[in-house]
């Protein structure tokens, strides 16, 4: 029995909502500390800190306020477990090649090539730039899609995406990626 290898397409960790939660949840952290340190020092809570811990003195255990706190609480404690356990999108696309270099027989592990989005576009913007009549190009890829848009000093735009179009075609379709992204060109005159 072969045990493949986990696949090289790397999820991203969810950086941007965990750095926002352990932000709030610090300066909340602070302010408790702050205030804890106030009425170590001074024998009295601050004014801000009275009023809200006079509001909390009045609500009762069962109240539907305080319920509906802590639903929410829950919500969004379950929320930022879930966003931290799932990971991102890929943020990669599996190039068709495959090196098999088994060592014992009945065993063929096997090498998996991946290029990033980031790759896709330079080298969509690369083979875009080669075509003829093409001035400036700029891209962006997805998962599923690459959009190109092309400068050119030529009144026949329509001809040059064609042409872009074809020439990013093949060298996507040449590079191996599996699947190919759509490609949407768009083509727009330039000012001489």
């Amino acid at each position: 029995m072969t045990r493949r290898a986990p696949g090289l397409q790397r999820r991203p960790s969810r950086t941007v909502p965990a750095s926002i939660a352990a932000g709030v949840l610090t300066v909340a952290g602070v302010l408790i500390v702050l205030v804890g340190v106030w009425r170590l020092i001074d024998g009295t809570w601050p004014a801000p800190a009275q009023a809200v811990l006079g509001y909390l003195a009045k609500i009762s255990w069962g109240s539907t306020g305080w319920l509906i706190f802590c639903i929410g609480a829950a919500v969004l404690g379950l929320i930022m477990i879930i966003a931290g356990a799932t990971p991102g999108r890929y943020n990669a696309a599996r190039i068709g090649t495959r090196i098999g270099t088994g060592s014992t027989p009945g065993t063929t592990p096997e090498t998996e090539f991946v290029i990033s989005r980031r790759g896709i576009a330079r080298l969509a913007a690369a083979h875009a730039d080669l075509v003829d009549g093409v001035e400036s190009v700029t891209v962006k890829a997805g998962a599923r899609r690459v959009r190109v848009s092309v400068g050119t000093t030529s009144r026949h735009t329509g001809d040059i995406a064609q042409a872009v179009t074809v020439a990013v075609q093949a060298a996507l379709t040449d590079a191996g990626l599996s699947p190919v992204p759509r490609i949407n060109t768009t083509a727009w005159t330039k000012e001489i």
